[in-house]
């Protein structure tokens, strides 16, 4: 990795909010934009908002495990977040996917209504 590399990096990785229910960082912002964008993708080919969200969960989850399994075998480690940081970039992903899917579906405070 270059140095301009590891600016982002480090960049991505400065604190929001952090305590011991939650362990919120910039790069959760990542996360945000993946639940909308995986959401908006498979929308092109279901409208079940049970799969479509079961299959976001899916790549939500495998991600972080990823991201945990890696942080072991990298030096120096590049994705040491710990498990309530996995957790919120799970959620995060979830309430975005999940929002997304409402003004999709015009479901909620989305509906569309005459």
């Amino acid at each position: 990795m270059g140095i301009l590399d590891w600016a982002i990096w480090d960049m991505l990785k400065v604190k929001i909010l952090s305590n011991k229910y939650i362990d919120l960082d910039l790069w959760s912002g990542i996360h945000f934009l993946a639940g909308i964008i995986i959401v908006i993708f498979l929308s092109f080919f279901t409208k079940n908002p049970l799969i479509i969200i079961g299959v976001l969960f899916g790549i939500l989850l495998f991600w972080e495990i990823f991201e945990i399994s890696v942080s072991g075998i990298t030096d120096p480690p590049l994705l040491n977040e710990g498990l309530l940081n996995a957790f919120t970039d799970i959620w995060i992903g979830l309430l975005a996917g999940i929002i997304t899917l409402m003004i999709i579906l015009g479901i909620g405070f989305f509906s569309k209504t005459n």
